[in-house]
């Protein structure tokens, strides 16, 4: 049976193509269905193939190989696709410029400068001010950058404030100790606790100022001091209920004066009585009583050789379940102290606490607290000496970064703390440059 089938040109006469394909590859007698299968792969090929160029087919050649099988090539043929022929670039007459296509140029020039001749940071003035006299933070500019780096800035407090604070994302240890966090302001929650606290002083200037840290000279170190540095350990104990609780705090001093002996002994002992006021969802408000009793030596600088009261009012505010914020107001007056030389301190300051990490038995809690001392009557005697100088009005301002590292134990000494923390004054009326200290806290 031979034929040959129409030229097919387009996609769209595929259907007509198979249709006459079929009748005449099937005809009445009885077909094999290896053979229709073959065929009707053949079929397929050739459709896909109708896009690329005119094709002719021819019906298929059977043929049998030597192990018997019916093998069913394809009578295929057709035309070679050619490209249209490409069109030369016309010649450009002598002295005329040849427009640039985008197709060939593909850099861009770049776009004309504005009208009124401004910038990202404003119009271009004939005289401008400096950068950060005018316009928003996000609108000052130099030379195409921006003077103040926002974007880092913003960065890193982003960074400070959406860090991975829990590694499985619940509430851990640090929740629980945040708000006993500080190190300078007294702390309104009464908790059961033993404190050892170590702290070093540089360059105390007027130790017998209003005879707040020793006596006045004759009644306390015999010469006028110009500079004391010392070490400070102290032991304290508190104990009690949620609302009510009584601490002693012992210290013990080694003195290190520039003008009179070095001595060391056990300070003035204190006696601090806290009853709670208020204790609500936000603010927590705590009563404070401290007595100072006039256990040192005097003499010797160990202490003022008088009693002291300091009563007091405390405040805490929950700003978020990680971050607290603390203040604190005291008024520390003598009993009765050298007449005229001795006077009372006002003492206030504000404090947060923030949980920086956090697990179930480790939390790291960083702080912050700024404190000031007012001198509202009293006296000192300048180096070398001399007649006595009213300090009434004198300020001690001191900032006081510190950092809480909180474990757990799990067993019977049970949440143990390690605390850094450093105090610098600021200003040069305080009472020292520097403090170091270093707290080691068992919670019970």
């Amino acid at each position: 049976m031979t034929g040959k089938l129409p030229l097919v040109d387009t996609f769209g006469d595929v259907l007509d193509f198979r249709a006459q394909a079929l009748r005449l590859m099937t005809p009445p007698s009885k077909r094999s269905t290896a053979i229709r299968r073959p065929l009707l792969a053949v079929l397929l090929l050739v459709a896909a193939r109708v896009a690329a160029a005119q094709v002719v087919v021819n019906l298929p050649n059977p043929q049998v190989d030597a192990s018997g099988r019916l093998v069913v090539q394809p009578n295929v043929s057709g035309t070679t696709y050619v490209p249209p022929p490409v069109q030369p670039p016309a010649v450009a007459a002598i002295g005329a410029v040849a427009p640039v296509s985008a197709t060939i140029q593909d850099e861009s020039l770049p776009p004309p400068p504005p009208a009124d001749g401004g910038w990202p940071g404003g119009p271009l003035d004939a005289k401008p001010m400096l950068p950060l006299l005018r316009g928003e933070p996000s609108d000052i500019w130099l030379s195409g950058e921006p003077l103040v780096p926002w974007d880092q800035i913003e960065h890193g407090w982003d960074t400070w404030t959406e860090h991975v604070r829990s590694p499985t994302g619940e509430a851990g240890l640090g929740r629980e100790r945040v708000a006993y966090a500080p190190f300078e302001i007294d702390i309104t929650q009464p908790f059961g606790n033993f404190l050892w606290r170590t702290q070093a002083v540089y360059d105390l200037t007027k130790p017998d100022r209003a005879e707040a840290f020793w006596a006045r000279p004759g009644r306390g170190p015999l010469l006028p001091e110009s500079s004391v540095d010392y070490q400070e350990f102290r032991l304290r104990l508190e104990t009690g209920s949620n609302a009510f609780s009584l601490a002693t705090d012992v210290p013990i001093r080694l003195l290190n004066p520039e003008q009179n002996d070095n001595t060391g002994g056990i300070g003035d002992i204190e006696l601090v009585q806290k009853t709670r006021l208020i204790d609500g969802n936000r603010w927590q408000m705590t009563q404070l009583l401290r007595t100072v009793f006039n256990s040192g030596n005097a003499k010797k600088g160990l202490g003022t050789g008088h009693v002291s009261m300091e009563p007091g009012m405390l405040w805490r505010y929950r700003y978020s379940d990680i971050t607290f914020l603390h203040s604190e107001l005291k008024m520390t007056f003598p009993v009765p102290g050298t007449p005229g030389y001795a006077g009372p301190l006002l003492k206030w300051g504000i404090g947060v606490s923030h949980v920086w990490y956090e697990t179930d038995t480790t939390a790291y809690i960083p702080t912050l607290e700024f404190t000031t001392i007012w001198v509202l009557d009293g006296q000192f005697i300048p180096f070398p000496g001399g007649l006595p100088v009213d300090v009434r009005g004198d300020g001690i301002f001191n900032l006081a970064p510190g950092l809480r590292v909180v474990h757990d134990t799990g067993g019977d000494v049970g949440v143990v703390e390690f605390g850094y923390s450093g105090v610098f004054a600021v200003g040069s009326d305080g009472w020292y440059d520097a403090l170091l200290r270093f707290d080691l806290r068992f919670v019970f």
